[in-house]
């Protein structure tokens, strides 16, 4: 199995890593990428079998003395919308330690967003996963998902 992780904060990518890695024994390949663009261009480039989604994104990976770009509260949305517009099979959950998105006229909680999500993208998206990086109950979620699979 083939899983790509979209994710640019990196505690977050070590204890999701070090999960499928040592927890659950994962022993395939596991790509990492860092912002909306070059998640869209791994996902143009190899189709994964599951991929580990964060919602908000830089627009570009962040280099030292850059800033990423435009920070997109719905890079997560943005990348779904070209799997399903580029009729890709990958399953992909949304891994997220936000409960609020967006702002002002934008704003969306995560109750809202999961029912957009189910709705709009019935093939690719499997579920969500809230992330806390001091509990460990969202590990069991996402290993359910990884089983379901």
């Amino acid at each position: 199995m083939n899983i790509l992780i979209i994710e640019d904060d990196e505690n977050k990518i070590k204890q999701v890593t070090e999960y499928l890695s040592y927890s659950l024994q994962f022993k395939h390949s596991i790509i990492i990428r860092k912002s909306y663009q070059s998640g869209i261009k791994e996902i143009m480039k190899k189709e994964y079998n599951f991929i580990i989604l964060d919602m908000s994104l830089p627009t570009f990976d962040i280099i030292p003395g850059g800033n990423g770009g435009r920070f997109r509260s719905y890079a997560g949305v943005d990348i779904l919308d070209e799997i399903k517009r580029n009729r890709l099979t990958s399953k992909s959950v949304v891994l997220t330690q936000f409960d609020v998105f967006g702002e002002g006229e934008n704003k969306t909680t995560l109750t809202e967003l999961i029912n957009i999500l189910e709705e709009s993208y019935p093939d690719n998206y499997l579920g969500t996963v809230y992330y806390n990086a001091s509990q460990s109950n969202w590990k069991e979620e996402l290993r359910r998902f990884i089983n379901n699979l």
